[in-house]
């Protein structure tokens, strides 16, 4: 996994020092590439704080190979230059041999991605077989999506709406995504 390059935090410890206090902190559980994505389109917006809570001990590559797309690798931009170098430099087939079978089974959670205080995106939202390569595609859109939304917040009272756009933009192409790669995959199988 890359690293933020150094212009781009260099870039935001020089905005600090000008900027007014922080008036909302988003806790990001998880440390996938949803929630770094996220995470890291959040440091641009100068009155949110951000906090990456992760369970494992260190970051490292894990599972399959994933296939990033057009509307991804234009999300990864958005959502800064960092994710998107980081992406580029690391990028790689799929070397692993072991792990060439794994696929994560695929699922339709409920009928809403948001409840109270607490969204979710990727593949806590909605996990996919492979058979049309666009989990880590959809998990990238819905970073950007949902730090572009709480961007524009100004206060704490304006996250349910933010979480609520979110949740209406993202939950049908998601949830169409999902249930169109398990069609592609019964062809297929």
């Amino acid at each position: 996994m890359g690293s933020i390059p150094a212009d781009h935090t260099d870039e935001r410890a020089r905005s600090q020092s000008s900027e007014s206090p922080k008036t909302t902190t988003i806790a990001v559980i998880g440390g996938g590439i949803s929630g770094l994505c996220c995470a890291i389109g959040l440091l641009k917006h100068h009155h949110i704080d951000v906090q990456i809570y992760e369970a494992a001990h260190a970051f490292g590559e894990i599972g399959t190979g994933l296939t990033v797309g057009p509307n991804a690798n234009r999300a990864l931009e958005l959502v800064g230059p960092g994710p998107k170098a980081a992406f580029d430099k690391c990028r790689t087939g799929d070397l692993w041999q072991s792990h060439a079978n794994m696929y994560t089974e695929n699922r339709v959670v409920g009928d809403c991605y948001i409840k109270g205080r607490v969204a979710i995106l990727g593949d806590a939202a909605h996990a996919t077989t492979p058979y049309q390569g666009q989990g880590a595609g959809q998990a990238i859109e819905d970073a950007m999506v949902l730090e572009a939304l709480l961007g524009k917040t100004k206060s704490i009272e304006h996250i349910p709406d933010a979480f609520a756009a979110y949740d209406q933009i993202r939950r049908p192409r998601t949830q169409r995504m999902v249930t169109t790669s398990r069609e592609s995959g019964q062809l297929l199988c």
